[in-house]
C-alpha cells in the first residue's frame, strides 16, 4: 500500500473519533439548532454521516464483490426525515464506528488491483473503491466543519 493510500485509510478509520470529538465541542442545546431554513442541525449532520456510511460500505462491498454493478443514489433528506427526532444518536454513532472500522480492516488487506474495481453510480458514473474511500473522507471533513461551525455560531 502506498503512503498516500495509507494516510487516506488512517483518516477514514479515524472518522468516528473525530465525529464524536466535534459533537462534544457543542453545548447539548446547540446540537438540534438548525443554522437556517432547509439546513440540518449538527445532530442531523451526524445522522447523515451515519446514513452515508451505510451507503458507502454497500458501494465498496459491491465494487469488490460485483465489479461493474450499478449502485443507486439515495435521498439524503428523506433518510434524515425518516430518522426524525427519535433516532438514538449514540446508537447510530456506534454503528458508524463499527462500519468504518470493519471496512477499514477489509480494505487494508486488499491487493493493489482491487482498489481499481468499480461500481456504476446512477448519477456520478463509475467509481473505484479508492474513489469511494476518498469521497467518504472528503465528505466527513466537510460535515465535521459544519458541526464545528454550529459551535462557533453559539
Amino acid at each position: 500500500m502506498d503512503e498516500a493510500l495509507g494516510a487516506l485509510l488512517a483518516e477514514y478509520a479515524d472518522g468516528p473519533r473525530r465525529l464524536r470529538e466535534a459533537l462534544q465541542t457543542l453545548a447539548p442545546n446547540r446540537r438540534d439548532v438548525r443554522p437556517g431554513p432547509g439546513r440540518w442541525s449538527a445532530r442531523e449532520v451526524a445522522l447523515h454521516l451515519c446514513d452515508s456510511e451505510v451507503v458507502t460500505v454497500f458501494r465498496m462491498k459491491r465494487a469488490l464483490g460485483e465489479p461493474g454493478a450499478a449502485v443507486p443514489a439515495f435521498n439524503q433528506d428523506g433518510w434524515i426525515q425518516a430518522a426524525g427526532a427519535a433516532a438514538d444518536l449514540e446508537l447510530w454513532l456506534g454503528a458508524f464506528a463499527a462500519l468504518r472500522l470493519a471496512m477499514a480492516d477489509l480494505v487494508r488487506h486488499l491487493p493493489a488491483e482491487a482498489w481499481e474495481r468499480s461500481v456504476a453510480h446512477e448519477v456520478a458514473g463509475p467509481r473505484t473503491v479508492r474513489q469511494l474511500l476518498e469521497g467518504a473522507v472528503a465528505h466527513t471533513r466537510h460535515h465535521l466543519e459544519q458541526i464545528r461551525a454550529a459551535g462557533d455560531s453559539a
